[in-house]
């Protein structure tokens, strides 16, 4: 279901009787849903690559289930650049043992880190106060949303980093003293992609905003050791990889026309948004970390871009 018909079902679920609405939110998210995940699938299945990236990746792999690095040194031949964390490539050698060599065992693990996703904007939208009636469609919007449609089930790290980002955001919301748990799901996704800083970031500020600067300190130190522990864990030369060869340089042209991009493809979303902060959806210590987390996005992949 594009994002184009969420207003009419908006406004037929204004028009049931609350005893239907249940009932007809339930049907047309599982009718969305199976639309979605149909596409995606029959998408997965293609035997070629759909995507310059997903090549890279699954050479990569074969590295790996070779018992070779994905990080060979510099200068050395044969000359391989993965300038992405060890998980991404795990991941993909993990696709590879469970369904053989092609694209689509890795993709199917993608398109399944779509659907979590998925599941955490729903989680953290009920856990901020929003009913489920209006917290379940905001996550199925994001399933079938026009970005997702043209990124599902392509061969890529980032949905796997945004799974891990959001799965530490949802453990730290619920409890923040289960922290050591979300340090290590903010590590995973760091050592996925760099640009996953926003959420370990925002948690970090957020127990220095609650006075508990001690943990944010053990926070902090236990996800920095995880995450050079992890990039060394393959062997060859990580740091090389990952700080000097990813292929977008940094280019502030090239970063407000990206952002423009994806506000082109997410105006229902920021209609939402507007929409909130002018209704009485404001900054207070029990929505700060959202906030946070949203806010330090973009400064995230500026840092990320300057390091290459």
């Amino acid at each position: 279901m594009s994002a184009a018909y969420f207003p009419l079902y908006c406004w037929l679920a204004s028009r049931v009787r609350p005893r239907s609405r249940s009932v007809l939110i339930a049907g047309v998210l599982v009718l969305c849903a199976l639309i979605r995940f149909k596409f995606a699938y029959l998408r997965a299945t293609t035997p070629f690559q759909l995507d310059y990236e997903e090549g890279n990746l699954l050479n990569a792999a074969l590295r790996i289930t070779n018992w070779i690095t994905p990080y060979p040194p510099a200068g050395t031949f044969p000359y391989v650049i993965n300038p992405y964390g060890p998980v991404g490539y795990l991941l993909t050698a993990l696709g590879i043992k469970l369904f053989g060599i092609s694209l689509l065992g890795p993709r199917i693990l993608v398109l399944m880190a779509g659907v979590g996703v998925a599941l955490c904007i729903g989680f953290l939208s009920r856990h901020y106060g929003v009913n489920w009636d209006i917290a379940l469609p905001i996550a199925v919007l994001f399933f079938c949303s026009a970005s997702m449609w043209a990124w599902l089930p392509l061969l890529r790290v980032d949905l796997w980093a945004i799974l891990l980002s959001l799965l530490g955001l949802c453990v730290f919301a619920r409890k923040s003293e289960r922290w050591p748990i979300a340090a290590i799901l903010f590590a995973l996704a760091l050592l996925t992609k760099l640009t996953a800083a926003a959420a370990p970031a925002a948690c970090f500020l957020e127990l220095l905003l609650q006075r508990k600067t001690f943990r944010a300190l053990r926070f902090s130190a236990l996800t920095a050791t995880i995450v050079i522990v992890g990039s060394a864990s393959l062997g060859g030369s990580p740091l090389f990889h990952l700080l000097r060869t990813h292929p977008d340089a940094f280019s502030l042209t090239h970063l407000f026309t990206m952002y423009w991009s994806a506000i082109g493809q997410s105006l229902l979303v920021i209609a939402i948004l507007i929409y909130s902060l002018s209704f009485g959806f404001r900054w207070s210590p029990e929505t700060r970390l959202p906030w946070l987390y949203c806010g330090l996005q973009p400064l995230s992949v500026v840092a990320n871009s300057a390091l290459t």
